[in-house]
């Protein structure tokens, strides 16, 4: 193993049992053959049990951040849990080197009974820190998890976003070699995960992040490679955008970001919209000229618009308010224009959501013909909400 090679598994592989009192049966026996001595079977598959994990390899190199994606049951959770040795493989090995910092299940490592800062300190006892040592970076994690007066106050009070800080603020100050995180962002606020993502892209610098989540959005910004975990084992393994436009491609059931059909209300004849022909640079204006056709008067209260990017994942939305009448048969057409994009080199595909009447009624979802190309060097930020306006044609009677 390397010197910059932090973790190492080959082969990795772990069975469960379906039914909880054979599973313990199991359990027993297992404990008597390591006691034994005896030479147990790695590939064998008693009644009732299944591979959760099954010959599972992969390595991450300080320096480096690798994505997990799959499934709810793929065995993300079961394989974080055996690198970060709270569980051990039935196959295969898992080499670790360096202090592990894990987020594997929101709380998990507090007590409920003790207050926030007396599991800051357990924590760091966990790790391996000093009371010395721990006490120094106390105002460093304080400051980061922003919990104020609720530091004193028992674990059991918090909410979900405040344990999330609590947890994310202690495993990645206290120097950790290797940092894991399993879906933990997904209970915080955008702001948080902002702070957050600005946390991880500085310690990669002197260590190795194993990230899990299902917002395709965060992985694309931190993770250099991603593994595709199916039933246990990898399905597929690459770069991030190749693998993330793969399995966003699957999920939509086939249905890929050029063949999604506009959805239409009953109200609305026809609904086209068009964008820029040529690239649009960082900080201009995006301009996207939409002309509709309705069967009956219709009154037009916002346009949302929504931006995804090659991998096919929604990395900017804008809220267009507008206050337009239609009159049925009679084509009504206008531009939405969202302010100041500010979005990372890429073609991207633009839907639009058409909003009627105070309801709120969803009137039409409409896709440019053509991509959209953004020329920039500047990444997007998590959930990047621009501002925008639409412009009326001129001479044009908008009252029904």
């Amino acid at each position: 193993m390397s010197a910059d090679l932090l973790i190492e598994c080959r082969g990795v592989s772990k069975r469960y049992c379906r039914r909880l009192s054979r599973g313990l049966w199991y359990g027993l026996q297992d404990m008597a053959i390591e006691v034994m001595g005896m030479q147990k079977s790695e590939r064998h598959l008693r009644p009732q049990e299944f591979w959760a994990v099954d010959g599972v390899s992969l390595s991450l190199a300080r320096g480096q951040c690798v994505g997990l994606i799959g499934s709810n049951g793929a065995g993300k959770t079961t394989l974080l849990r055996m690198v970060s040795g709270l569980i051990k493989p039935d196959a295969g090995i898992v080499t670790v080197r360096g202090r592990v910092g894990a987020l594997i299940a929101l709380g998990a490592g507090f007590n409920p009974i003790l207050t926030g800062r007396e599991n800051i300190l357990a924590n760091a006892a966990i790790l391996g820190l000093s009371h010395r040592e721990a006490q120094d970076r106390m105002h460093e994690i304080i400051d980061f998890a922003e919990i104020g007066d609720a530091l004193d106050a028992p674990l059991r009070t918090y909410s979900s976003g405040m344990v999330t800080r609590l947890g994310f603020a202690v495993a990645s100050t206290l120097n950790p070699d290797i940092l894991i995180l399993d879906e933990v962002l997904a209970v915080g606020d955008q702001r948080f995960q902002a702070k957050c993502m600005m946390r991880i892209s500085s310690l990669l610098e002197r260590c190795g992040v194993i990230f899990v989540s299902h917002q395709a959005n965060l992985i694309q910004r931190i993770c250099d490679s991603v593994v595709w975990l199916k039933n246990g084992s990898v399905w597929r393994s690459g770069p991030t955008n190749e693998l993330l436009h793969a399995y966003q491609s699957e999920r939509q059931e086939g249905y890929g970001a050029e063949t999604i059909p506009p959805m239409l209300h009953p109200d609305v004849a026809q609904c086209v919209a068009s964008g820029p022909t040529t690239p649009v640079r960082s900080g201009d204006d995006l301009a996207i000229d939409i002309s509709m056709t309705g069967r009956a008067p219709v009154t037009l209260t916002a346009l949302y618009v929504f931006l995804h990017n090659s991998a096919g994942v929604a990395v900017a939305r804008a809220t267009v308010p507008c206050e337009i009448q239609t009159k049925a048969g009679v084509p009504s057409s206008f531009r939405a224009v969202v302010r100041d994009v500010r979005l990372r080199t890429d073609n991207y595909r633009v839907e639009i959501l058409l909003m009627a009447q105070d309801e709120k009624i969803r009137l039409a979802q409409c896709h440019l013909s053509s991509r959209v190309r953004i020329e920039s060097s500047v990444m997007t930020v998590v959930d990047y909400q621009p501002q925008g306006y639409v412009e009326l044609e001129p001479d044009r009677d908008y009252l029904p």
